[in-house]
């Protein structure tokens, strides 16, 4: 999955290069998002209304959460609201407005080389929270 995250975060900086010369960053990024997200609209249709993808999408060791998951595909806990807003503002439009910037100012394959950088970032970070909150806390979430 690495792999597949570096490939398709380089292969979007490169699409994006020739258009950044002549669109504002943020435009091209807007655009970018407007599509995936049509994308991941039709993808999550597809894996909602396919019981084989859901219990694939929605696999866990516990049967009671696998379950409600399959049950509940659509439904966002409470708790999760907050970090999962953090992680659409903060490491997703943020990130890729700030690369899509930088691929304006930068070679392609020097911002390319950065797009490692943000799997290492979160494991920082969760090692981060971790020692902050202790390890019981890291069970919770499933950080190991």
């Amino acid at each position: 999955l690495f792999f597949l995250n570096c490939l398709g975060t380089s292969s979007y900086v490169i699409a994006s290069k020739p258009l950044v010369a002549r669109q504002s960053p943020i435009l091209v990024t807007s655009w970018s998002y407007l599509l995936g997200s049509c994308m991941m609209l039709a993808t999550a249709a597809v894996a909602n209304n396919s019981p084989t993808l859901l219990r694939f999408v929605c696999h866990d060791k516990d049967p009671e959460a696998q379950r409600m998951c399959e049950d509940n595909a659509w439904s966002v806990p409470t708790s999760a609201a907050l970090p999962l807003c953090y992680w659409i503002v903060c490491s997703s439009m943020l990130s890729y407005g700030l690369m899509t910037w930088g691929n304006r100012y930068a070679k392609a394959s020097v911002v390319s080389a950065y797009t490692v950088l943000q799997p290492a970032t979160a494991g920082v970070m969760s090692m981060l929270l971790i020692l902050a909150k202790g390890p019981a806390w890291g069970d919770k979430y499933g950080l190991q």
